[in-house]
């Protein structure tokens, strides 16, 4: 009797102890609109820990083609005088070479950018494609601005890149099979 009381307490004090970290809702979040637009999508977790604002999965479906999922988040959101929003994602050399073994296993590969302005409500994702990625994997970071329009944010993205035109990604592409997502190039 005192080992099972022994064993009981052991187990409600791991169980207290164990916190879900805050970046973990917001991938999971993230997943849980995915598969609402993704009902053939089966995930299987192929790296979840190597970086602590990434998550990495490999997507095998029935219906359509398998793909991976590069997953980074950020809450480093600025707010600019005109009510733009920016986020910026450092890309380190071990993230892009890892992005880079995704690709070369010759599935797709997207990059879903989680932007947090400091809560649960206010994330919103930006998708890459791989060639989108590709035309960015030059630089170390990839920023994301969110520009005001007269009633509401306007609906896509804008990513400067460097002596080019700058990228214009949708914001309804969380909304649409990923398969079905076309490059913005």
């Amino acid at each position: 009797m005192l080992s099972e009381l022994h064993n009981t307490l052991l187990l409600e004090v791991s169980l207290v102890a164990y916190y879900i970290d805050q970046q973990d809702y917001y991938f999971g979040a993230a997943l849980a609109v995915f598969f609402a637009k993704n009902e053939d999508a089966k995930p299987a977790l192929v790296e979840g820990t190597a970086f602590k604002d990434t998550r990495c999965y490999e997507m095998i479906s029935d219906t359509s083609e398998n793909f991976n999922l590069y997953m980074k988040h950020s809450e480093k959101c600025v707010k600019e005088t005109d009510g733009t929003l920016k986020w910026k994602f450092t890309i380190t050399e071990k993230e892009k070479a890892r992005i880079q073994e995704l690709m070369d296993s010759g599935k797709k590969t997207f990059l879903l950018l989680l932007c947090s302005q400091g809560g649960f409500k206010k994330t919103t994702t930006a998708i890459l494609t791989q060639n989108e990625y590709l035309s960015l994997a030059h630089k170390t970071g990839i920023t994301i601005r969110w520009e005001m329009a007269e009633v509401d944010r306007k609906q896509s993205f804008t990513i400067p890149n460097r002596g080019g035109k700058p990228l214009n990604i949708k914001t309804d592409r969380i909304k649409k099979k990923f398969t079905d997502i076309q490059d913005a190039l």
